[in-house]
């Protein structure tokens, strides 16, 4: 799941609607206020509130904002690729793609 499913929110979310998404999400579901929560309910909802947590940890710098939304480009420019090469030998392919990003990364030039 990405930050931006923990959130509710779209990757062009603004900084203000990813505090206000944090704050109340994180207060819903907070394990204090899930008290009433047992078992595997009470498990599904700390994993939740740690998601919320980790989201908010990413996206709420802008720096690593923009960092964390270059990769899930790049993760879905993989997984189209990925698709289009069921054939292939995809390691490989793989293995170059990254090579690749990593040289033009180094060079000031990327992909997204």
């Amino acid at each position: 799941m990405s930050h931006y499913s923990y959130l509710s929110l779209p990757p062009s979310a603004t900084a203000t609607e990813i505090q206000c998404a944090y704050e109340t999400l994180s207060e819903h579901y907070h394990p204090h206020a899930q008290s009433h929560a047992d078992g595997e309910q009470r498990e599904t909802i700390l994993r939740l509130y740690q998601g919320i947590q980790e989201a908010w940890a990413v996206l709420r710098d802008p720096t690593s904002k923009k960092i964390y939304d270059q990769e899930l480009v790049k993760q879905e420019k993989l997984k189209w690729i990925k698709w289009e090469l069921k054939e292939h030998d995809w390691r490989e392919y793989e293995a170059r793609c990254r090579f690749l990003w990593e040289l033009e990364e180094r060079k000031g030039m990327c992909w997204t």
